[in-house]
Parts: C-alpha cells; structure tokens; sequence
C-alpha cells in the first residue's frame, strides 16, 4: 500500500513547465571580464524544492529542449513529503554561514551581469556567461564546485562533498552592492550522486528506521537487519525512478538540480 502510494506522489511531482531555450551566440568574452566589476558573494541560504510547483519554480533548461529540469529537486520534494524529518535546510544553512566558505562571483558591466563563478575558498570554477542574444539573462557555463555530500546530509556532521558540476545556468533574480539572489540549475553526473548523495541518504534512512515511524524506511530494509543500505537504496523501484538520469552530458548520464540561493558580503 505504501508502495502504491509513493508511486502516485512521484507521478504528481514529475511533470515540469516549459523554460527558456538558451543560445550559443553572442556570449560574452574573457577580455570582457576583464573589464568588469567583480564582486564576490558568500552563498549563506538556500532554499530546496519542498513539490513539484516549487521545482518548477527553481529549475532551468539545462538541456536546451526547452523544458525545466530539476530531477534532483523532484527527488528532494518527494523526501520532503514523506518524511517531515527529511530538513535539510535548518542544518546546511548554518553550516553555510560558518564552515562551509561557497562562494558566487559576479561580474557586473554597467549595471548589467555578464558573468558569474560559482567557486569555494580552495578552487575556482570556470565563468558562466551571458548570452546578450537570450533576453532571460541566465548565464551559461560548463562547471561549478557543488558541496553536494552538504546539500544531502539531513544531519549536518558528515563531509561537504565538493564536486564538479558538469554544466550550470544561473539566473540572478537580484543584485545589489551587499546581497544576491539567485537561481542555480546544475548537472551532477550520475556518479557523484551514487558516490555522494545515496550514503546520506541511507544513513538518513536508518535512522528513521531506528525511530520505527516510517513504513517506507521499514520497506527499504529489504534484508531486516536494522539497517538501510546504499546497495538496498540503489535496487528499490521509487528511489532508482526518483534517481534516474534525465540529462546526457558528452554521453555520460548525469542529474539535474534546480535551488535558489542567497549570498552577501
């Protein structure tokens, strides 16, 4: 019964609006770069998609079929609906605002945003950059540092698990001299999410299997030894169709992820 359930919940959390189908001409330079003003935020909040109208609202076309992808968002609003517990915000933005140093550099020409990184303390990422010909004004770029093993963990205490984004859009929705809000949508390659994100989300299961409040949890232990496992995660039907790949990056499969953000200085 829970099962059947599940599956309706998934079914409702799927269907994604369209988006804006970005262009590969006219895109802003280096040398324009390095004419611009560069700022840099500390990324200190984050907002996760809670249902499918929020992933709506928080992803991008990733793909450039002109349609929203936030895979990992659904995946994420789904967690959230079945298990209240499942909070990753009140741990990761405190951890945001003390240990974990993610940055977004912007650079402004004029008033207008023409690039933006999206880096942390120990590496910087290549630009995003605008393309003047895409009225949307969301950057484009082909990588990003991604502290995914944070971005998964309910409890707040395991490592940050810095990745490397295959690709990423970037809307900034706002801009000023102190603060920012902005848009991310990210591929994460298949790997770092089963690398990264599923043993968070086994620990996580286990615990709440501990609590014995959770019928998904108990269907999850598919052995009955007190425990949900990455291998057990990987096997069931709902967790491998929340996972499932919807972008090729270069052939490999990869995740989508759509959140916003908010930075200062």
């Amino acid at each position: 019964m829970m099962a059947n359930r599940a599956w309706i919940l998934v079914a409702t959390l799927l269907p994604l609006s369209a988006g804006a189908c970005v262009s590969d001409t006219d895109v802003v330079t280096t040398a324009d770069l390095e004419q611009a003003h560069l700022r840099t935020y500390r990324l200190d909040g984050v907002t996760l998609p809670t249902d499918g109208p929020s992933a709506r609202a928080l992803g991008l076309d990733l793909s450039g079929d002109g349609t929203v992808d936030n895979q990992l968002g659904l995946a994420h609003g789904f967690l959230a609906q079945q298990s209240p517990d499942f909070a990753i915000e009140p741990v990761l933005v405190p951890r945001l605002q003390t240990a974990i140093q993610w940055t977004l550099q912007v650079y402004d020409d004029d008033g207008t945003i023409i690039g933006a990184r999206l880096s942390h303390d120990d590496g910087l990422a290549p630009a995003a950059l605008l393309d003047r010909a895409d009225p949307t004004g969301v950057l484009v770029g082909d990588g990003g540092l991604v502290p995914l093993g944070a971005l998964t963990d309910r409890f707040g205490d395991d490592a940050l698990g810095w990745i490397d984004a295959r690709h990423l859009r970037i809307a900034i929705d706002h801009v000023s001299d102190t603060s920012l809000d902005a848009r991310l949508a990210i591929s994460i390659g298949e790997a770092d999410v089963l690398d990264v994100a599923l043993p968070n989300l086994a620990r996580y299961f286990t615990w709440e299997l501990g609590l014995g409040t959770s019928v998904f949890a108990a269907e999850l232990d598919t052995d009955h030894d007190g425990a949900v496992s990455v291998a057990e995660l990987h096997v069931n039907p709902i967790v491998r169709s929340l996972l499932d790949a919807d972008l090729h990056d270069g052939g490999s499969p990869a995740l989508s992820l759509g959140l916003r953000v908010a930075g200062t200085r």
